[in-house]
């Protein structure tokens, strides 16, 4: 059942990716062409077609433009990683999540719970409360309930309303 889940995020993961090498692509093209306007520019200038002033012009200004353009290159290509090895890592800790709390550290079940619950825990007695749970983790507890009504856990339910 893990290697299914793997499966799933890694082929979402590449659709997402693709659509930011289809938006890198569409970003190096328009970069060629703002360099295709300066050589052109620097021809017409060689040639006398155009001043000093209008070819520095067009030079800065192509130049503004193409740095803009690689720093969004370069953001768009920090997301690109692969997430293979992590997704390996996050499922084998999530199917020993027992095993985590029973011999782990109190930082790794910290770190466990943090990730579980993105937002404060609160405690009230013995019982706790949250206002969200993980997604992904929430997926998961919910396998082989099907696809039907969704059914709510009783600390998920408690976690909705406010203390006092």
């Amino acid at each position: 059942m893990a290697d299914i889940y793997a499966e799933v995020v890694n082929d979402l993961f590449k659709k997402n990716s693709s659509s930011n090498n289809i938006e890198i692509q569409k970003l190096n093209t328009r970069v060629s062409e703002l360099q295709d306007q300066i050589n052109k520019a620097r021809g017409k200038f060689i040639l006398d077609e155009i001043d000093k002033t209008d070819y520095h012009e067009v030079r800065k200004g192509c130049e503004t433009e193409i740095e803009r353009l690689e720093a969004e290159i370069f953001e768009l290509s920090k997301k690109r990683i692969n997430i293979s090895d992590q997704i390996r890592k996050a499922i084998h800790n999530l199917s020993n999540l027992n095993e985590i709390f029973e011999n782990g550290t109190v930082s790794d079940r910290r770190k466990a719970i943090g990730s579980i619950f993105p937002e404060k825990l609160v405690f009230e007695g013995s019982d706790f409360r949250t206002t969200k749970v993980n997604e992904a983790v929430q997926l998961i507890f919910n396998i082989g309930e099907g696809f039907g009504q969704k059914k709510v856990d009783k600390t998920i339910r408690k976690s909705i309303y406010p203390l006092g």
